[in-house]
């Protein structure tokens, strides 16, 4: 999904599609929380320089009003290399 204020539910969509069920939030920041918690997912530290070239699969959790006007945060599967904007969680599926 490409829309504006839906990436969370595109993420959470894709992840249920995968077999990889959790806990919906009700903003993309929120899910950090949740992933951070969920055992399926292993939490990385990289600068913007290694998420920039982060593979297929991991999910990038921006925090809340990562833009002006977006308190939401934003949130991403990776396909590929990606841009960094601020302040970033990065999570790798395990398994």
């Amino acid at each position: 999904m490409n829309s504006r204020g839906w990436c969370a539910r595109g993420v959470f969509n894709s992840l249920q599609a995968a077999g990889l069920r959790i806990t919906r939030s009700a903003s993309a920041y929120m899910a950090a929380r949740t992933l951070a918690h969920d055992k399926r997912f292993r939490e990385v530290r990289l600068t913007d320089a290694q998420i920039s070239k982060l593979p297929p699969g991991a999910i990038i959790v921006s925090g809340p009003y990562n833009h002006p006007g977006n308190p939401h945060g934003h949130i991403a599967v990776t396909l590929g290399p990606v841009g960094t904007s601020g302040t970033q969680r990065v999570f790798i599926p395990i398994g």
